[in-house]
């Protein structure tokens, strides 16, 4: 009787348990690769550092981008006919847009994937950034930093996803570290450059300067940064070709479509006292 329910027991979970996967030091990874050559915890640490620096170089000049005309605001309020203080709202407008794309561009990217929501939203910030460059009156220039601030955002969320999708837990810490002072040194940066540029050169080249940043970082977006969105559970890909066009696509969950609720998701935190309190 007991080596039959022993056999009943035990035999089962040793054929069945999966092999447990490890890090060079023998800790399990969190989360488990899948067998998928395509699945991105998988790939080759030079394409993991690619998008890294991609990643980072894109949340660089979205903040980069908010910040580089604040030197400007009186030869921007005297060319626009407004004063120092209403030009300085083309800084403040930016800044709200960003946090409204928040709430957009994450819960999209979990539908449509990473790389067509960072294609798409990087191409509002250039357009954002030369619209308000060439820009006539207060009023278009106020309606080019908006639509700058809506696609910065972008970048601000998806860097962070991007980092979360291709590293294992225990390896996360130091490119989220990366990833943050890319993030916050851009901004901060911005100032010196733009004092320069609006004293010597012009307060439009102070916006026009970020839309030439960006429109290289969308070059590198569009030809060097894959698909990471990876849905586990799914069988892996067959080796007949279709890695390229995974790697342009990745792979989406059956059925899974956008809902408004999708966008009330982060209002949920406001439950935690910390969040509230920062908040």
């Amino acid at each position: 009787m007991e080596a039959s329910e022993k056999t009943s027991v035990e035999e089962p979970y040793n054929e069945t348990a999966p092999e447990l996967k490890l890090d060079h030091k023998g800790l399990p990874l969190i989360p488990q690769p899948s067998d998928d050559p395509e699945d991105p915890l998988n790939w080759s640490r030079a394409q993991k550092y690619l998008i890294v620096c991609i990643a980072s170089l894109v949340a660089f000049f979205g903040t980069f981008s908010h910040a580089t005309a604040n030197p400007a605001y009186a030869q921007i309020g005297v060319a626009l006919g407004v004063s120092a203080i209403d030009a300085s709202y083309i800084g403040t407008i930016c800044i709200a847009a960003s946090g409204i794309g928040s709430f957009i561009w994450a819960p999209t990217s979990y539908v449509y994937g990473r790389r067509p929501v960072l294609i798409f939203a990087q191409a509002i910030v250039v357009a954002g950034n030369f619209g308000s460059a060439y820009a006539k009156s207060y009023g278009t220039i106020i309606v080019g930093r908006f639509f700058t601030g809506l696609g910065v955002a972008s970048g601000n969320v998806l860097s962070f996803a991007l980092i979360s999708d291709i590293f294992c837990l225990h390896e996360r810490g130091k490119m989220l570290g990366i990833q943050t002072v890319a993030l916050f040194t851009g901004s901060h940066l911005a100032a010196l450059p733009g004092g320069f540029i609006a004293q010597y050169v012009g307060w439009r080249w102070t916006m026009i300067l970020p839309g030439i940043a960006t429109s290289i970082c969308w070059v590198l977006i569009l030809f060097y940064l894959p698909e990471t969105l990876y849905v586990r559970g799914l069988p892996p890909v067959e080796p007949t070709g279709k890695h390229y066009r995974m790697r342009l696509a990745g792979t989406k969950a059956a059925g899974r479509k956008l809902k408004l609720i999708d966008f009330a998701r982060p209002f949920q935190m406001l439950k935690y006292i910390p969040i509230l309190f920062v908040g």
